[in-house]
């Protein structure tokens, strides 16, 4: 769907496009160089999610439609992309 985008320690990357309901968007986020990471995902009105990342997750969420942040929590450099 979009991306994919590298996002350094403590940046964040907005506006990603979703799917709107009733289809679910697929949250790709990989560890650059492999290890552990940390990510918080936001979109809409919905409150911020923090999750830990393990070489590389995938995460399947109904944002709905609405614009999606990404936050990289973590100290690895982090790669993201949508499905």
């Amino acid at each position: 769907m979009a991306g994919p985008w590298t996002i350094e320690p403590g940046k964040n990357h907005g506006g990603i496009p979703t799917w709107a309901w009733p289809r679910s968007t697929t949250v790709h986020v990989q560890v650059v160089g492999g290890g552990r990471g940390r990510v918080r995902m936001q979109a809409g009105a919905s409150p911020d999610e923090d999750n830990d990342v393990n070489g590389e997750t995938s995460f399947s969420r109904s944002f709905g439609g609405s614009r999606l942040n990404v936050t990289n929590i973590g100290s690895r450099t982090l790669k993201v992309w949508t499905a």
